[in-house]
């Protein structure tokens, strides 16, 4: 909201542009047509340069962006052979 706030007082300045100007979102409620296939997520990660083993557990875990980045070393836990991630929300 404070991002579209200060917006809304820069174009009634016109001091700024709309970024949003003809964007198309999707419906509230609207979900995705499709998961990717194993073999598209490999296609994927195997385009990746770098970060190629980040990528592949957020794409595998089905972590969104944010929840990668927060993602630390004490989130995983490797005990008796199975790993589990622990996602918590920021502070």
């Amino acid at each position: 909201m404070p991002l579209q706030a200060i917006y809304r007082y820069e174009l009634k300045r016109g001091l700024a542009v709309n970024p949003t100007t003809g964007l198309s979102l999707p419906p509230p409620g609207a979900e995705r047509e499709r998961a990717a296939t194993p073999a598209e997520a490999e296609g994927l990660l195997a385009a990746l340069s770098e970060d190629r083993a980040l990528w592949a557990t957020g794409f595998y875990a089905a972590l969104r962006r944010g929840e990668i980045r927060a993602l630390r070393v004490s989130d995983i836990n490797f005990a008796d052979g199975c790993t589990v991630i622990t996602v918590t929300a920021a502070p």
